[in-house]
């Protein structure tokens, strides 16, 4: 099964650093199956067209590199004036095979052209990949934002209180985990596969990532954002991610990716939290 699947439906909240009169942005789920969110900053009438000469070359030449091992490739294109050089990147995710992360690539570079014709600063995701680009240089840098907060539909909640307590917890639990895995990683990508307390078996799959170009440090701290906003995170669902340039993270009830994580054993939940059940 490929690293996202396309059965997430809302997404309900989406942070900026800029004001709303400077956005074009979608703010439903459309009905394709990798499609999940862009954001368009900068779209106006004036954009000149060697910028966009120079994006379509940029997206021609992260199409021809999608077949990559590392699942990440960046590139520049631009002439002697600094607002005509257009800067990008994508990320695949990195269970993906290099075929389809190559698809992925294809498509997004084409679809992201469509949905967002004229803007500077652009990012959308798919379940599979994102793509990136802009009119000054990203490429190192931890971005803050744009970020989306998505949730699934069904509830834990029905499961009883035990199990959604022994839920919030390990998903808390297996986040701090993934940290450290994913930043010693060579492509920063990492999964886990954990018991849950009083599940019955069950099992809670989880999967982080950040963009290669990052440094340890930097990686660090945008999964400390996620740590952040668990709270927001996991509300009561089967599952929730957390979608940004510079990182991501998703926890889910159902398998999601390919890779197969050894399967941590739950430890006993705190006594703050046994004493809910």
């Amino acid at each position: 099964m490929p690293c996202f699947s396309s059965q997430y439906t809302l997404i309900l909240i989406l942070y900026f650093l800029s004001t709303l009169s400077s956005l074009c942005l979608c703010i439903t789920v459309a009905c394709d199956n990798n499609y999940l969110q862009h954001f368009c900053k900068n779209a106006t009438s004036n954009t000149a067209k060697s910028f966009q000469f120079h994006r379509d070359q940029v997206l021609s030449t992260l199409v021809s590199n999608g077949t990559r091992d590392n699942s990440f490739y960046n590139a520049t294109a631009g002439g002697q004036i600094s607002d005509e050089t257009v800067y990008g990147l994508f990320l695949c995710c990195g269970d993906l095979s290099k075929d389809a992360c190559s698809e992925c690539v294809a498509a997004v570079a084409s679809d992201v052209v469509e949905r967002c014709p004229i803007g500077k600063e652009v990012v959308i995701w798919y379940d599979y990949c994102m793509i990136r680009y802009s009119d000054y240089s990203f490429f190192s840098i931890d971005e803050e934002s744009p970020w989306v907060l998505m949730w699934n539909k069904e509830n834990v909640t029905q499961e009883g209180d035990a199990f959604v307590a022994s839920f919030n917890y390990v998903v808390g639990l297996t986040m701090n985990r993934l940290v450290q895995k994913v930043t010693s990683a060579t492509k920063k990508f990492a999964t886990q596969e954990s018991n849950i307390t009083a599940s019955n078996g069950k099992l809670m799959y989880s999967l982080g990532q950040c963009r290669q170009d990052l440094s340890t440090a930097d990686c660090n701290r945008c999964l400390g954002r996620v740590i952040a906003n668990l709270p927001n995170i996991v509300t009561g669902k089967t599952g929730g991610r957390y979608l940004s340039s510079s990182c991501n993270f998703r926890f889910d009830l159902a398998p999601f990716y390919t890779l197969q994580a050894p399967v941590e054993e739950a430890l006993p939940l705190p006594r703050t939290l046994e004493g809910k059940k």
